[in-house]
């Protein structure tokens, strides 16, 4: 084997062991990545989403509104129900911070596993996105 294939070889390997945990989306000017909810052992939990929202454009964009069908509801928690991305800027969702909440989800929340919302834009529309499951950091 050449040195150039088995540096491929071994590339190729690294990455297929990364963690598959990060992943975005893109519509329009705008970046959403890794939207993500920690592991609850209650049944039918309130979920609280975060995830990076980055407008790329020159206007800004404002998360309006969130709809999903794994829970009974979902709502953003910020000031006046809206998140407003500057052009050029970045917001980070988190659970201390403003953020999605899925009162009610219909199914456990188990590690490595994922729920789905459609998040709606002022500019860019409607994007459905995967919300990934992790493991609290505490645990």
């Amino acid at each position: 084997m050449t040195p150039t294939r088995r540096a491929a070889l071994g590339m190729a390997g690294a990455l297929a062991a990364a963690p598959a945990l990060a992943h975005g989306y893109k519509r329009r000017d705008l970046d959403i990545r890794h939207p993500w909810t920690f592991e609850q052992e209650a049944a039918r939990p309130d979920a609280r989403i975060g995830m990076t929202l980055r407008n790329n454009g020159k206007q800004t964009e404002r998360l309006i509104r969130v709809e999903t069908r794994d829970a009974d509801g979902a709502e953003i928690v910020a000031p006046g129900g809206v998140v407003e991305i500057a052009p050029g800027a970045s917001v980070d969702l988190h659970p201390k911070g403003p953020h999605i909440l899925m009162r009610g989800v219909r199914k456990k929340l188990v590690a490595y596993d994922n729920i789905f919302a459609t998040l709606v834009f002022a500019r860019a529309g409607r994007v459905r996105v995967e919300i990934v499951v992790e493991t609290p950091p505490d645990a």
